[in-house]
């Protein structure tokens, strides 16, 4: 078995919000090394480098993603804890579903489409007869 399919067996066997988690938790430590490498970069350039107050707003930005990356964990935590994980529900339902929302939503795309059409031949008949002197015999 591939890599690949030994990554999925292993978070069948850990469940959604632990193989979460653990995603999670690999994308925090990445950002932490791009920090770690954007910091040491910053640290060893000149005081009157132009680079170093944008490499500092970078960094800010990266620990304030960082923060909210943090707060995620702790959701997921907090939700394991709770167990208030959403159940599993079997792929060919959540396909089928998908495929109910996308033919709603062509559908509805038609429906407009047409009413479009419909409102452009409504306020074209209403402006030539407007340019051809009609009125309104109410008002």
């Amino acid at each position: 078995m591939g890599d690949h399919g030994e990554h999925i067996e292993q978070q069948a066997r850990l469940g959604p919000g632990e193989a979460e988690l653990k995603r999670s938790s690999a994308e925090f430590l990445e950002h932490v090394d791009a920090i770690r490498a954007l910091e040491a970069e910053k640290r060893d350039l000149a005081a009157d480098d132009e680079r170093r107050p944008e490499l500092a707003r970078r960094i800010e930005a990266m620990a304030m993603d960082l923060f909210g990356r943090s707060q995620y964990q702790s959701h997921l935590i907090s939700a394991q804890a709770r167990q208030e994980a959403p159940p599993v529900r079997p792929l060919h339902v959540i396909l089928a579903d998908w495929r109910d929302a996308d033919r709603r939503l062509r559908a509805a795309h038609e429906l407009t489409r047409g009413a479009t059409a419909e409102a452009k031949v409504f306020r074209d008949e209403y402006e030539r007869n407007l340019e051809m002197g009609h009125s309104d015999p109410r008002t």
